[in-house]
């Protein structure tokens, strides 16, 4: 919209009797318009320790840039991901510039065997009438589910509806069995210094149809 306004200025140290001065502002405001494309963002079925993504596609439907910035540092389940030769690429002109908040993660390979840096705190810009397609890595550490706001926020404008989206994530229980429950490894004299075995044996099964890995800690 348009803003036509009068400010006044008035002089510090002059007499109380000065009249201010009075400055006329005129500007026209250009509100962008920015959306992104998902309308869901929904991770379901999740497995802990095993990761899957979600895209995200923010498109400038305006003939002004806009800024955005993404901060999944109160999130460490999640964040995202960028080919390494594409954020080189960035510096380019015509591409969307990109900044980092956080220290960078290690990198991660991607789903098409691309190596691709991993960030949680991101900052970019978008030139008029272009788009940004991100990858949203999700990495789960427990089971359960759970309901969060995408911390996104259009850089100037408070509350910008069309980028607000909900993030929902459901991840299954570890389907093992480990038999016998407990392992009760008793008393046992030693009457030599030699080593002496002593086995316990339990067993572990995958109960489902999809190959699964685990570690023993001791």
């Amino acid at each position: 919209g348009d803003v036509d306004s009068t400010v006044l200025l008035r002089l510090r140290g002059a007499k109380e009797k000065t009249k201010p001065l009075k400055l006329r502002v005129k500007a026209q405001v250009k509100v962008p318009d920015l959306v992104l494309i998902q309308k869901e963002i929904v991770f379901k079925d999740g497995e802990i320790g095993k990761r899957s993504m979600c895209p995200l596609t923010f498109e400038n439907r305006s003939d002004v840039e806009v800024s955005v910035a993404i901060d999944l540092s109160s999130h460490p389940e999640f964040s995202l991901l960028f080919p390494s030769e594409w954020i080189d690429a960035a510096v380019a002109s015509k591409a969307p510039k990109i900044s980092c908040l956080d220290q960078k993660s290690k990198a991660g390979l991607g789903a098409d065997g691309v190596i691709e840096d991993v960030f949680r705190h991101m900052r970019f810009t978008l030139g008029k009438y272009r788009r940004l397609k991100v990858q949203l890595q999700f990495l789960p550490q427990v089971s359960g589910s759970d309901t969060f706001e995408l911390p996104v926020e259009l850089l100037g404008i408070a509350n910008y509806p069309s980028i607000r989206r909900v993030v929902k994530t459901t991840v299954r229980k570890p389907k093992f069995t480990v038999e016998p429950e407990s392992l009760d490894l008793g008393k046992q004299i030693i009457e030599t210094t030699k080593k002496t075995k002593y086995v316990k044996e339990f067993v572990i099964a995958n109960n489902t149809d999809r190959e699964e890995s685990w570690a023993l800690y001791f």
